[in-house]
C-alpha cells in the first residue's frame, strides 16, 4: 500500500537527485538536465519492481520535476534552500556539461515509406495542408503501422519520436504513440515556440492548420510539458482550446486543471476559448481564429 504523502515523496526524489553519482540513471537525449533512474514508488503503489528506469527526472537549480511512466507518481519541487540550491546547480552543470549523444533524425524513416494516393486523399479530407505532410515528412508505415500515417514529432530539428494515425477506418485504435515520453513531448513544439501567443489543443490534427498551435496528445497536461511551455517559448500568452463541450461533455474539468497547472509553472497570461462545436479541426482557419478572438477568456 502505498503510505507516503506528498512531502515524503518529494524528499525521496531530492534524496536520489543529490545521489546520482551513486545511482543507476541514464542521461535522456535531447533533454538537457534531465535522467532516467529507477522508480521507487512503483512497488510500493502495487506494480512490480521498476527494472527498466522509469522516472524520469529533470533537474535545475531551483526545480525538479519528476515523473514515472509505469506508476504515474509525478509533481515539481521548487527549492528555496541556499545549500540545496548550490548542490543542484553543481549537478545540472554536470550532466549539461556531458550530454549524450543521442540517436537523431529518421526514426520513422526505419518503419515508413513515401505516402501512397489512399493515404494523401485520406490526409486532404482531414484539410491537411500538403505543405505540412512535405515539410515535415510525414510517411506511410510498413510492417505493424501499415495502414497508419507516421507523423515525426521535432524538437530542435531533431526528430525525437512519431505518432501514427489509422487512415483505413479499420484499426481497433486510430492513434499509436510507441514512446515511453509523451508526457515531456509537444506537437508542433519547433514550428511554434517562437510566436508571441500559443494555442494548446488536444491532438495532431487540431493542430495542423494553425502555425502557432501546440498538440499535448490528449486533455492532459503534464509537469515536463509545462516545464518546456515555462522556459522555451517566447510567447507571453498562452490560450487552451480542447474539444468544444458539445462533443466532449466532461471537457471542462480538465481544461480548468490544465490553466492551473500552466499558472504554477509560467508567468504567462493564461487564457480558456470554448469552442461553440466540435474540435479545432472541424473550422476553417480564418473561422477558427475568429473564434478565437471573440470567446477567448483570461482567467490568469
Amino acid at each position: 500500500m502505498y503510505n507516503l504523502n506528498k512531502a515524503m515523496e518529494q524528499q525521496k526524489v531530492l534524496e536520489i537527485v543529490k545521489n546520482l553519482p551513486k545511482l543507476k540513471y541514464k542521461p535522456v537525449p535531447t533533454r538537457e538536465n534531465e535522467i532516467r533512474t529507477v522508480c521507487p514508488f512503483c512497488e510500493a503503489k502495487g506494480h512490480t519492481p521498476d527494472r527498466e528506469i522509469k522516472l524520469y527526472i529533470n533537474i535545475s537549480p531551483n526545480r525538479i520535476l519528476y515523473h514515472c511512466y509505469r506508476c504515474g507518481t509525478s509533481g515539481s519541487i521548487q527549492i528555496s534552500n541556499t545549500q540545496e540550491t548550490q548542490t543542484l546547480k553543481q549537478i545540472s552543470t554536470l550532466l549539461s556539461s556531458t550530454p549524450p549523444t543521442p540517436k537523431i533524425n529518421k526514426l520513422s524513416k526505419e518503419i515508413g515509406k513515401q505516402l501512397t494516393k489512399q493515404a494523401i486523399q485520406y490526409l486532404q479530407t482531414r484539410r491537411v495542408p500538403a505543405r505540412i505532410w512535405d515539410k515535415q515528412h510525414w510517411l506511410e508505415g510498413n510492417t505493424q503501422y501499415k495502414g497508419h500515417i507516421i507523423i515525426p514529432i521535432y524538437e530542435y530539428g531533431r526528430e525525437v519520436a512519431f505518432v501514427t494515425r489509422d487512415y483505413t477506418g479499420k484499426a481497433k485504435i486510430k492513434s499509436l504513440f510507441p514512446f515511453p515520453n509523451k508526457a515531456s513531448l509537444l506537437y508542433n513544439f519547433d514550428y511554434a515556440k517562437d510566436f508571441t501567443e500559443i494555442i494548446l489543443v488536444e491532438g495532431v490534427f487540431d493542430s495542423v492548420r494553425y502555425e502557432n498551435s501546440m498538440a499535448l496528445f490528449g486533455k492532459v497536461l503534464y509537469p515536463m510539458q509545462a516545464y518546456k511551455l515555462s522556459k522555451y517559448i517566447k510567447a507571453t500568452d498562452i490560450v487552451i482550446c480542447l474539444d468544444s463541450p458539445m462533443k466532449d461533455t466532461n471537457i471542462t474539468p480538465f481544461v480548468n486543471n490544465i490553466a492551473k497547472i500552466l499558472k504554477e509553472y509560467t508567468d504567462k497570461t493564461i487564457w480558456i476559448c470554448t469552442l461553440p462545436y466540435g474540435d479545432p479541426a472541424d473550422y476553417d482557419t480564418n473561422s477558427f481564429y475568429e473564434i478565437l478572438s471573440k470567446n477567448s477568456k483570461k482567467v490568469y
